[in-house]
């Protein structure tokens, strides 16, 4: 099994499940870099490929034309934050259907209520282990059964 960073501030490495089989496309949208980077390292190791994204705007940008499986978005971005990226991404008609997995520090007990009409269905809270990451990544994408 592979050893991945420890979260960041961490210092234990986590072991991470077995890659997929195709590279698979995610879009990490999070307006910090350092964040950014371990998100992308991590799925990077796990065999995704990673398409980063600093802000909302790049990222409805980056959406349409990488193609994404999926994105991981952080709720805290400036200029409107992760609820406004959803909004406008469930209005691009060939990415209503894509999954969105929310990681943020900026969880609250009504958060799951608020993005539910998003289709939002996974949020993860930072801190997060690397194992988890992949984990929700690959669930994410796995068919439904």
């Amino acid at each position: 099994m592979q050893e991945a960073s420890p979260v960041p501030g961490g210092t234990r490495p986590t072991p991470l499940p077995a890659k997929p089989a195709a590279k698979r496309v995610v879009l990490v949208v999070d307006d910090d870099p350092d964040m950014q980077r371990w998100a992308a390292a991590i799925l990077q190791q796990a065999g995704f490929r990673v398409v980063p994204a600093l802000d909302g705007m790049t990222a409805l940008s980056l959406a349409r034309s990488s193609k994404p499986n999926v994105m991981l978005l952080d709720l805290g971005l400036p200029a409107g934050g992760g609820k406004l990226v959803l909004e406008r991404l469930r209005r691009i008609a060939p990415l209503r259907a894509l999954p969105v997995l929310v990681l943020s520090a900026r969880i609250t007990p009504d958060t799951a209520a608020e993005l539910a009409p998003f289709g939002v269905t996974t949020l993860l809270e930072k801190p997060i282990e690397p194992a988890r990451l992949v984990e929700a990544v690959n669930e994410a994408l796995a068919p439904p059964t």
